[in-house]
């Protein structure tokens, strides 16, 4: 219980702790790898929408102001990339 409020709730998860601790230990990583564990399916559901918000707006600014040629090379491009990252 009492992992929980110092670990799980409180920290910042920005490994400043393996500064200090005598072998490196990164505590930060343990705690997102433990609360992504944790996670239920809805908030998984939550982020796949997020994510895809995210790059809808990015193609959206990618494209504003392009001539019509361009945008769908652009586009494609643009895709290429997250599909490049999402399956690294």
């Amino acid at each position: 219980a009492d992992f929980q409020y110092a670990g799980m709730d409180t920290c910042a998860a920005c490994n400043l702790c393996s500064l200090r601790c005598p072998v490196g230990i990164e505590t930060g990583t343990m705690i997102m790898g433990e609360r992504a564990r944790r996670r239920g399916g809805t908030a998984h559901a939550v982020a796949q929408v997020a994510d895809a918000a995210i790059i809808g707006s990015k193609i959206i600014q990618l494209l504003e102001d392009q001539p019509h040629e361009k945008i769908v090379p652009l586009a494609i491009d643009f895709l290429r990339g997250v599909r490049k990252t999402m399956d690294a």
